[in-house]
């Protein structure tokens, strides 16, 4: 049986009993009909789909496929990635989260945090005046430098020794003053110029060498001016006090490097000094104390802290009495005191006491630190007496000690006998102030016995004021001494006369008068 003719058996029976079941029969035979045109088709293969690869597929050639091996790999699963439980536990939970507090949720709303500028900083960002963007204002930084050599320009003396050379260098001329409030620099480069000729070599014994705006050789016979140290490069000089060759020359130029540094170095050199006030004299009319005068002192950066417009001079204030430390050459340091002990010296570090000699005599030297500390250093000799000691206050041998060397001012000297006990007693006690420590310049004060020459108190005479302060000035003692002579004793007959005065005379002159017998009189005519 096939559908197609079970279809027709139904459609033909169905026809055959039409008169029966009109509406089932109708209905059976659109449906037998249906099925047996589909069946046509199906034998007749109308609506079939060909292709070209029939055969390919029959022959399964371009297939692809996996491997055995990666088969059963997909079955086991043996490579597979994954997570652990825990992994998986913390993912659903989010237990390992990074987030941001409640706190600073709120503070990120607010923007509580936040740094802001008003308007006017803002603009001044803006400016790029002073940056280095090409179009900067550089007057600022050229009002801070200064004509001068940045590198090389060394002096060489040529093989003929009448000529010198410069070598190849570069620096700078800075004009801050033709407009001062549009300073110019100018690099100057050269190369190693060629054998010149001293211009002054005949004339003087020096020549003084320095580079103009041109980088040509500029020579002069004097040191330069202020004006000429401005407009040129300074270079050094030649040295040639034979004039007729040069002997040695001298690098000693201007520099146009960090002038910051330069300064400090100077300042370095002044060290620690007394600008005014600071004498130390004795504390009272008797005893052995000492005060200290208010002062005004200088020392780099020493006053910074205090007032950054005046970084280095300070005030020193008065001490009486002075409390201080007699401080050895090596460091050692005694306790505080405030007497003045002349019995002792500094034997190589130890404090010693002086022979028992009371005109014996040392020399201790006074020191103050910038925050006021007093140290005195005890003499490291003695001496016979008292003048001696004197003498010896700025030539004999002394060891300052390192901090005191270093940080300390020195004040003066004290040179007194061993047997002192008034330094007011110029007799037992000489006071020589350090330069710089007395009000007035003068490096005496009035312990010494000694009056700085001033108007007040000179005279035009040899003669006593009754006062006994005044004194002649140096003219009127030399007039006196014109034409004397002052003979020597020792070694002449018994009975000789020292001669003590000179003249001249006619013998008339000499016949009327009366002799004086220290005179030696010469005859004129």
């Amino acid at each position: 049986m096939s559908i197609k003719s079970d279809a027709e058996l139904i459609r033909d029976e169905t026809a055959a009993r039409a008169n029966t079941a009109l509406r089932v029969g109708g209905n059976l035979v659109d449906i037998a009909n249906d099925l047996i045109t589909k069946a046509d088709s199906i034998t007749l293969n109308t609506a079939k789909v060909t292709y070209d690869a029939s055969a390919a597929v029959a022959a399964n050639t371009a297939k692809n496929g996996i491997t055995t091996a990666q088969a059963n790999e997909i079955i086991a699963n043996n490579e597979k990635t994954g997570i652990t439980t825990a992994q998986a536990n913390e993912i659903t939970a989010n237990n390992a989260k990074t987030g941001i507090t409640t706190a600073q949720a709120n503070e990120i709303i607010a923007n509580t945090e936040k740094v802001s500028f008003d308007s006017s900083i803002s603009t001044r960002l803006a400016d790029t005046t002073g940056l280095n963007t090409g179009d900067q204002d550089l007057s600022v930084v050229l009002h801070t430098t200064s004509t001068g050599l940045s590198q090389g320009g060394t002096l060489v003396i040529d093989t003929d020794t009448s000529k010198f050379k410069v070598n190849s260098g570069f620096g700078y001329i800075v004009n801050g003053h033709s407009d001062v409030e549009n300073p110019t620099s100018s690099k100057i480069t050269w190369s190693t110029t060629a054998a010149t000729s001293a211009q002054f070599l005949a004339t003087h014994n020096a020549s003084y060498i320095a580079v103009d705006i041109n980088g040509d050789i500029f020579q002069t016979s004097e040191p330069l001016t202020a004006t000429q140290r401005r407009n040129y490069i300074r270079i050094g000089l030649l040295v040639h006090p034979n004039r007729t060759s040069i002997f040695i020359v001298n690098d000693q130029p201007t520099l146009n490097v960090e002038l910051g540094g330069q300064v400090q170095d100077v300042l370095n050199l002044i060290g620690f000094v007394s600008k005014s006030g600071n004498r130390v004299l004795p504390a009272a009319a008797t005893g052995m104390t000492l005060k200290k005068e208010a002062g005004v002192a200088f020392k780099a950066g020493a006053n910074f802290n205090t007032l950054v417009t005046q970084p280095h001079s300070f005030i020193l204030a008065a001490q009486t009495p002075i409390t201080f430390r007699y401080r050895t050459q090596d460091g050692s340091e005694g306790s505080d005191i405030t007497a003045i002990n002349p019995q002792i010296y500094d034997l190589n570090g130890t404090i010693t006491a002086i022979p028992a000699t009371a005109t014996l005599a040392s020399v201790q030297q006074i020191y103050i630190f910038q925050e006021g500390d007093v140290r005195i250093q005890p003499g490291q000799v003695y001496y016979n007496n008292l003048n001696e000691a004197v003498l010896a206050i700025n030539s004999g041998a002394f060891l300052t000690e390192e901090n005191i060397e270093n940080n300390g001012l020195y004040l003066g000297s004290i040179a007194m006998i061993y047997g002192t006990t008034n330094l007011s007693t110029i007799a037992q006690a000489i006071f020589i102030p350090s330069r710089g420590t007395t009000t007035n310049g003068s490096i005496a004060t009035t312990p010494i016995g000694y009056t700085p020459e001033n108007i007040a108190n000179k005279q035009d005479s040899l003669a006593t004021d009754g006062t006994g302060i005044k004194y002649a000035t140096v003219d009127t003692i030399n007039a006196s001494n014109l034409n004397k002579v002052s003979t020597n004793l020792t070694g002449e007959p018994s009975g000789s006369d020292k001669l003590v005065n000179m003249i001249s005379l006619t013998q008339a002159e000499y016949d009327a008068g009366t002799p004086v017998s220290t005179t030696f009189y010469i005859i004129k005519g």
